[in-house]
């Protein structure tokens, strides 16, 4: 592991330990080394606007250089600053950073040299004279202080009076397709029944106890919950004789060393690890929760519209007595809250006792929950910031861990730019790499960029010099890097950091002697650093040096605490070298620190290998009972009764399994094994067709086909809980050398329980698997190819089960017999649907399931058809399934596209940078929009970070608007369409509700105060403000914004509009002049293609498009006008044709021909519907201009004016005098679909059109010439 790992990555670790003034080689207090691996830490924040603390006895600005920039970090002792730091707090504990200094404490205290020292001097340390605030903060220091000592786990004593422990949970509850549906029901927070049952999303559920550890603040309530989506809901009961105001204190950061394992790093900058979403995560995260009070009302937080404090304090009034407090979570958010009810100034309450969970709520209390917030020491910071460069970058420090980077890296980075120096580049280095929610490479240039500065300014400093070797080393400079750590290692001879990246520099050129060696100086430098340790930790596991191994393990227990992954990887070790009593002694202290379902199930398998079975048995049965819906405790009892030769106990067990987990095939083989009875084997028996018999149908004459498939038949079996199993068997006969090559390779999803060809005398081969595809052997016409693949599928994650439907007919080959069959389970929710499906369906009843069978013979090949729908339209089907919850697949949508479109400081710079001298919304919104087009260099269509996207110059181009534009205060709705016009919609009204049908294209609806509506379309480059595709007039969309129904605007259709003139000679030459103008979007779209054509390839382009109107045409001037950004592009020309006219003087119309019925080409009559999507307008008009003497033109052919469905034609011909015709045609094609009995009169007009375009125009010389 290398230190820019442990100490850049982490943003704290390095910060803390970089920022520091120019450092000087010189003798080295006897504190010894720093560490490198950060730990985060949060600081208290408020929902809304909090107060500033008095400035007490202290100066904020005496202390705020000592703890950014503290002269210890600059040679690498944090212990030294540390120690300092809790030197200025017992000096002056009322100082109004003394809250600052505590949570920053907090973020290294697990990364100094000496651990245990300091966590003595945090035990002993007296918080009495500390503000309320503060106080708590030191209380938790304290107790994670005496959790890391063997005596608490031992004694069993609360390392946290102050944090409600006394927790129940209920769950998992609906809805579990909406995971925005933040809110407590009413019926229980007017009583939440814990005597009761309650209806849960896996039937009756029960409220249970939720242990809390003594060795940790936090309850994890995903635990002690079955996988899956839903809501949670937690109870906590207190007491508060005498009630009043108060303030609940609810903290979802998730921080070391409270009783989970260590993090590689422990906050994310893009927001904490509940709501990485944020700025660039998954929505599935926490996006909201609420709580409340029993009898009270309840508070919804929203941490999904932006920025917030992980710490969110909610003022109440309390009961006189007995108060329960309810916290909703959704299931799966993977955080573990840690409560605690302060005290109306913030302290915690002193009255507040543990609870029962039953029992008469307290009597109301008069008076109102407190209506001041508390301080802030950010609000006193952030007063100085634009003053002092330390108290900014103390400022954006605190918010950085807080999960606020944006505002916190402003703050840093303005620090640095105020007053730089190398302390204040290396923490702003440090943090913005850490910064997740930045590009990686833009975060790494810049961050590169911020040490070299702070280099210049001191070439010294310890960490920045380690900094850029790591980097060297990055690029490969490993000889580079070697020899500047070499160096650093002997200016700092105390330090061990230089001496852990040197190792890593080693071992990346595999010099493993050198490697070893440096971490053995690295070890004696600082022997209770736990980042060093665990570095040696690493290598000697990786050398297979066991004992070594062991020796470091407890050591690092030693020097980081005890926890439960420290102690669980240490009872591991314990275990494999024999020493049981010992290694079951840390297995109980893990479960200590964290009692998971997880790591009690481990203890029973190791008491299970070591022949205990009794007591594994009476701890399994005990999970049982705690945990109902678990499958381990039934899934391990059946192994032990296997051990034990228990037969019938094992298959009671695995009967219990099945009922939690029906479709779990392993608990299944086993009890086939044990009953001797396969009911698995039972219904594929009784419902399956006999594949011989089926080859005994078929006859090979007669037919053309390449393939005709004998039988394709699917068994599926739904269980209770949703999950299917299905069986497809297929049989398919190869009638010629094509089919042979194009089924040589077969790609089988599933598991194949067969698969071979049968030649014509019923010899079969087997194939070779080769890359995870079956190489069929020797295929010849006339072969079979028989496959059985079985293929299972767990429950939908948000319970809407979808098997698919089953098409009895299809345009690549004739079935022979298609065969469904699908098993429901009683009460199944599925619901069917069928479409033109007049074959064999029977219902029968099996073994207390519904089967239903579905089969059709003979099924010729439907051949395709230009222009056809999908196969749902005309095809035979059926298909089971669910609707999907419209309002909640909404929700989704909005937690997975807004949040990405939150502006940050560096959207906001640069839309303030582009907007100079712009003044008005609408003016600025097109500004705004030129610059999104113009900036990115790749554009994608999924959610993507504006940030991220404007810094990386790649994403999705309208949320990266949508940002420009919220940050310059200018109202938009960001809309979701089909991008489908309703009129060509391949799938118009699905059998279903289907979630995400509206996700295809991402618009923004842009409202300036000045100006009209604008829909944008950012998507392609080169559309305009105000534009989009055009191509789906009337879309269905919904406003994500306001979650209102919208519809695609229509606008100019995109095509071509021709004007040409043509000046005929005697001869039948003529001289041509044109301009063709690119219409709607298709048209911007070229123009910005044309625009970034070199000049010298303007000719080819102009001769391509007259040639393609005028063949022939031999130009002379050439030009590509309206190229600038909202231009209307054109291409002009003008040149001459020798033979305008041909031999007998005649002359087609001079307009390129459409050629309709070409579209529309098929053989026999239309069998399908027709179905149109396309969307244009070309328009034509054509001056022909004839010599005063020589020529006339004779009788003029008809025109034409034709429209049918969509389409609509008109050609007109009119004489302009004896010397001029003018010519023009319209032709306008719209979406459109037609049943294939309509689709004759498409062909009629088609037919029309092209006659009337076939016409000649007829010129002649006077009479005596």
């Amino acid at each position: 592991m290398s230190v820019l790992c442990l100490c850049v990555l982490p943003a704290l670790a390095l910060a803390l330990t970089a920022c520091a003034g120019p450092a000087q080689p010189q003798p080295e207090p006897a504190t010894g080394a720093a560490t490198g691996a950060a730990t985060g830490a949060a600081t208290g924040a408020l929902p809304g606007d909090a107060a500033a603390p008095s400035e007490g006895s202290g100066s904020v600005e005496a202390w705020a250089p000592l703890l950014v920039d503290h002269p210890a970090l600059a040679r690498g002792d944090r212990d030294a600053a540390v120690h300092a730091w809790l030197d200025l707090l017992e000096a002056d504990p009322e100082h109004p950073l003394a809250e600052a200094l505590l949570a920053l404490t907090a973020a290294v205290v697990h990364d100094v040299a000496d651990p245990p020292a300091l966590r003595r001097r945090l035990m002993a340390m007296d918080g009495e004279a500390l503000s309320p605030l503060a106080r708590g903060r030191l209380a938790r220091l304290v107790g994670q202080a005496r959790a890391a000592e063997p005596e608490a786990a031992a004694q069993g004593s609360e390392c946290f009076p102050d944090v409600l422990s006394s927790w129940s949970l209920l769950g998992r509850l609906g809805p579990v397709q909406d995971p925005s549906a933040a809110s407590i029901p009413a019926q229980l927070l007017a009583d939440p029944g814990f005597d009761r049952a309650h209806v849960g999303v896996d039937g009756a559920e029960r409220w249970r106890p939720l242990p809390r550890s003594p060795l940790s603040p936090r309850v994890d309530p995903d635990a002690a919950l079955e996988p899956g989506p839903g809501w949670v809901l937690l109870a906590a009961a207190f007491d508060v004789p005498g009630g009043g105001p108060a303030w609940i204190e609810v903290d979802l950061l998730e921080r070391p060393h409270d009783g989970g394992a260590r993090p590689a790093a422990v906050f994310a900058f893009g927001g904490s690890s509940f709501r990485g979403f944020v700025l660039g995560g998954q929505p599935e995260r926490l996006s909201g929760y609420a709580l409340g009070l029993v009898g009270g009302s309840q508070t919804r937080v929203d941490l999904s519209a932006g920025a917030r404090s992980h710490v969110q304090r909610q003022p109440v009034l309390l009961r006189d007595g007995r108060n329960v407090l309810l916290l909703q979570l959704p299931a799966g958010a993977r955080c573990r809250p840690a409560v605690r009810v302060l005290a109306a100034d913030g302290s915690p309450h002193p009255r507040c006792l543990p609870g029962s969970a039953t029992g008469p709520l307290g009597a109301p209390v008069d008076g109102q929950a407190p209506r001041q917030a508390l301080p802030d020491v950010l609000a006193l910071l952030d007063g100085l910031a634009s003053s002092d460069a330390h108290s900014s970058a103390l400022a954006g420090l605190l918010l950085a861990l807080d999960g606020r980077p944006s505002r916190g890296l402003e703050l840093l980075l303005a620090a640095v730019e105020r007053q730089p120096s190398a302390g204040l580049c290396a923490l702003s280095a440090a943090v913005l790499e850490s910064s997740a929610h930045l590009p990686t490479s833009w975060r790494r240039a810049r961050a590169r960029e911020l040490a070299e500065q702070g280099l210049a300014l001191d070439a010294l400093h310890l960490f920045l010099g380690v900094g850029q070797a790591a980097r060297a080393q990055r690029l490969d400079k490993h000889e580079q890097s070697i020899d500047e750590l070499i160096e650093l290692s002997a200016l700092y001879p105390r330090q061990p950091w230089s001496c852990v990246q040197l190792a890593s520099a080693y071992a990346a050129l595999g010099m493993a002697v050198q490697a070893r060696e440096a971490l053995v100086e690295a070890e004696a430098r600082a022997p209770l650093c736990t980042t060093v340790l665990a570095s040696s930790l690493a290598e000697a596991r990786a050398s297979g040096r066991e004992q070594q191994t062991y020796e470091l393990k407890q050591r690092l227990v030693q020097a980081a605490g005890r926890s439960s992954s420290s102690l669980s990887s240490l009872a591991r070790t314990l275990l494999d070298r024999g020493e049981v009593v010992a290694g079951l002694a840390a297995v109980d202290e893990a479960l200590m620190h964290a009692p998971t379902r997880s790591r009690r199930a481990a203890r029973c398998g190791d008491l299970i290998a070591l022949g205990r079975y009794d007591e594994a048995e009476r701890e399994l049965l005990r999970m049982r009972g705690e945990h109902p819906r678990w499958i381990e405790p039934p899934l391990r009892l059946a192994d032990l009764a296997r051990l034990s030769g228990d037969g019938d106990a094992e298959r009671r067990w695995l009967d219990e399994l099945l009922q939690l987990r029906p479709g779990m095939r392993p608990a299944r083989e086993r009890l086939v094994d044990l009953l001797g009875y396969d009911p698995e084997r039972a219904w594929h028996e009784t419902f399956a067709l006999d594949g011989e018999q089926v080859r005994a149908l078929y006859v090979d004459e007669g037919r053309s086909e390449s393939v005709v498939r004998l039988l394709d038949e699917a068994l599926v079996q739904i269980f209770p809980d949703g999950a299917r199993e299905t069986l497809t068997h297929e049989i398919m006969a190869l009638r010629d050398l094509a089919a042979c090559d194009e089924r040589g390779t077969l790609s089988l999803r599933g598991e194949v329980l067969r698969v071979r060809s049968i030649k014509p005398d019923g010899r079969s081969f087997q194939p070779v698997k080769v890359s995870g595809e079956y190489v069929m052997p020797n295929l010849e016409p006339g072969d079979l190819i028989d496959t059985l693949v079985r293929r299972f599928e767990a429950p939908p994650a948000r319970g809407v089960q979808r098997p698919g439907g089953w098409y009895f007919r299809s345009t690549d080959e004739p079935f022979l017999v298609s065969r469904y069959v699908l098993r429901l389970p009683p009460g199944s929710p599925l619901r069917l649907e069928t479409h033109d499906f007049e074959a064999l369906h029977e219902v029968h009843e099996f073994e207390g399931d519904t089967v239903h069978v579905f089969e059709s013979r003979d099924g010729e090949r439907v051949l395709p058809e230009v222009g056809a729908p999908p196969g749902s339209w005309f095809l035979p089907w059926v298909e089971f399934g669910m609707d999907a919850d419209p309002v909640a697949d909404l929700h989704r949508q909005q937690l997975r596209w807004l949040p990405q479109a939150l502006p940050t400081a560096e959207v906001a710079a640069a839309a303030r940078e582009t907007l100079v001298g712009v003044e008005g919304q609408q003016a600025q919104a097109r500004a705004l929009h030129a610059f999104v087009d113009q900036h990115l260099d790749q554009r994608g269509s999924f959610p993507s970070s504006a940030v991220s996207t404007l810094l990386a110059k790649e994403g999705n181009p309208g949320l990266l608007y949508a940002a420009l534009l919220a940050s310059m205060g200018i109202e938009y709705e960001l809309v979701l369409s089909r991008a489908v016009a309703p009129a060509a919609d391949p799938e118009p009204a699905p059998a279903f509700v289907d979630a995400g049908r509206l996700g295809r294209r991402l618009l923004v609806l842009v409202s300036p105060d000045d100006g009209p509506d604008a829909w944008c379309d950012l998507g392609p480059r080169g559309l305009p403000y105000g534009w989009t595709l055009g191509d789906a007039p009337d879309a269905e969309a919904v406003s994500l914004s306001s979650g209102q129904p919208l519809r695609e605007p229509r606008q100019a259709l995109s095509g071509t509009s021709l004007q040409l003139t043509c000046r005929l000679a005697a001869d039948g030459s003529a001289e041509v002049q044109g301009e063709l103008l690119l219409l709607g979007a298709s048209g911007q779209l070229t123009r910005e293609r044309l625009a970034e054509m070199p000049e010298a390839w303007h000719r080819g382009v102009v001769q391509n498009a007259a040639a393609g109107l005028l063949p022939g045409i031999d130009l002379t001037e050439h030009g590509l006008g309206g190229l600038e950004a909202g231009q209307q592009p054109s291409v002009r020309f003008a040149g001459r044709i020798e033979q305008f006219l041909d031999a007998d003087g005649g002359r087609a119309l001079p307009l390129a021909p459409l050629d309709l019925s070409a579209g529309l080409a098929g053989e026999g009559q239309r069998r399908l519907p027709y179905l149109s999507g396309e969307i244009t307008s070309q328009r034509a008009e054509v001056l022909l201009e004839l010599p005063a003497e020589g020529l006339e033109l004779g009788q003029l052919p008809p025109g034409l004016e034709h429209s049918v469905l969509g389409w609509s034609y008109q050609l007109g011909l009119v004489r302009e005098g004896p010397t001029r015709l003018r010519i023009t045609r319209d032709l306008e094609l719209l979406p459109f679909h037609v049943e294939a009995e309509g689709f004759e009169q498409l062909v009629d007009m088609a037919a029309r059109v092209d006659a009337a375009e076939r016409a000649r125009l007829r010129f002649s010389q006077p009479r005596g010439r």
